[in-house]
Parts: structure tokens; sequence; C-alpha cells
């Protein structure tokens, strides 16, 4: 349970471009698995459900992951929008992806969780335009297995092809043209 894991110190936080109804998560992907998912509007069956799949709620901490699309084998980035009350019972029902003494009974307990868990919390240091690490944390949440089936089938109701638009800001910042209301915004999350 993640419940109990939230209530850390003020460093940790979620800033995230949400509405009453979705919050939007980045995840980047090879060029073809990205077109499947942009032409199916979901994932294929050919995408293994065993696999973690890991969605980043900071966009900026999503363009330091994939070197805004610069990465090989992650050039094309898509914004997912799930339900939002899914993406809180995702913070919920997650299982930290560090042992933490205060927390878990005893490292032995914690891996076997975590090896098996279908939802998996990691706090990561958010990101800067420039990818410097700030002080304070932001969430990325993993799934697999009848949980990543759920978002599939049920929970992500907005896919968005967002490759061509930080290709744009990533020009204009090494143009110094960049303007802070070309990046999404993104408020600080009510943690539940």
């Amino acid at each position: 349970m993640i419940s109990q894991d939230i209530q850390k110190p003020v460093q940790y936080k979620i800033k995230a471009c949400y509405t009453e109804d979705t919050v939007r998560v980045y995840q980047s992907f090879s060029p073809e698995l990205g077109a499947e998912v942009l032409i199916l509007r979901q994932f294929s069956k050919k995408f293994p459900l065993d696999r973690m799949l890991w969605f980043k709620v900071s966009f900026l901490g999503s363009m330091y992951d994939c070197t805004w699309g610069k990465k090989p084998g992650r050039t094309k980035v898509i914004a997912f929008d799930i339900k939002r009350e899914a993406f809180n019972y995702l913070l919920k029902n997650g299982l930290l992806s560090t042992y933490d003494e205060d927390i878990h009974l005893n490292h032995n307990n914690w891996k076997k969780m975590l090896d098996k868990t279908e939802i998996c919390i990691n706090w990561e240091a958010d990101r800067n335009l420039f990818g410097n690490a700030l002080s304070r944390k932001t969430v990325e949440i993993g799934v697999r297995y009848a949980v990543l089936e759920k978002c599939i089938q049920e929970w992500i109701v907005g896919i968005t092809d967002i490759t061509n638009s930080i290709v744009c800001i990533k020009s204009s910042l090494e143009q110094y043209s960049f303007s802070e209301k070309d990046l999404p915004k993104e408020t600080d999350y009510p943690l539940v």
C-alpha cells in the first residue's frame, strides 16, 4: 500500500496535468509499437502483459527519460489520459519500488511482493527543462498483469502523439525562443 507512503515530507509532490476526470501520463516507445498504439487506440495483443509498463506523470521527467524523443528505441512519445479514479487507485494500491524499513516488514518480504506486484510506485527526482534534477520528487507508476489489461481496456480514455510537439519545444529551447506556455500546465495534484 502506498497511502502511508504519500505522507512523506513536502518534497514528495505530484505535479500533473489533470482535469476533474483525467490525469495525463507519458510513455515513449519504439516507432513500431508507438504507431500500433496510435492506430489501434490501445496496446496490441503482442504487448506482453507481464512486462511492467512505466508511466511518468512529469512531462519534463519524461523528456529527460527519452532524451526529448531522441533516445534510440524511444522516439515515439505518447500522452495517455487516464481516468482520475484509476490514477488514485494506482497510487493507493501500489508497492514502492525501493525498500523502506519504516514501511515494509522486512527486505525479503518486500522483495517477494515486488516480484509479484501488479502496481509499482517509484519516487524519482523531477527534472527542469535542461534535465537537471530538482529537489522535489515526482512519481512514476508501473503496471502489469491484470492491472495493465484494465488500463488498456478501461482506464485510458485518451491517447495523443506528442512527438512533434516535443521536437518543437526542444527546438525552441535550442534557439532561445522558448516560452513557458509551450509546456503542459502541471499543478500540484491532491494526494489521496
